[in-house]
């Protein structure tokens, strides 16, 4: 299986997959329609910082949820920590 990196689509949704191809399908999993522009989604640095809400049990929660805390982590630690899925939008 290929490596994982996060990618980043419209500056605020951000996607965990082997590559573009990928994100796109991963995006459309998670919201059911195809990305409107996917010119627009590119590959994050693996160094590159990124917060996500987090749950007590450590599952990515909804921003602001209750009971989450904020974690920063790079681009690796994420991709290595969840897999291919939608980690998380800052709703911009």
């Amino acid at each position: 299986m290929a490596q994982l990196h996060v990618f980043c689509y419209g500056g605020c949704d951000w996607l965990i997959a082997a590559d573009v191809d990928d994100a796109i399908a991963v995006f459309t999993e998670h919201t059911g329609e195809p990305p409107c522009d996917p010119s627009g989604i590119r590959l994050l640095d693996d160094e590159t910082l990124l917060w996500v809400d987090v749950d007590a049990a450590g599952e990515v929660a909804e921003k602001g949820s209750d009971g989450a805390t904020r974690e920063f982590r790079s681009c690796r630690q994420w991709a290595d920590r969840f897999g291919r899925r939608f980690l998380a939008s800052t709703e911009c």
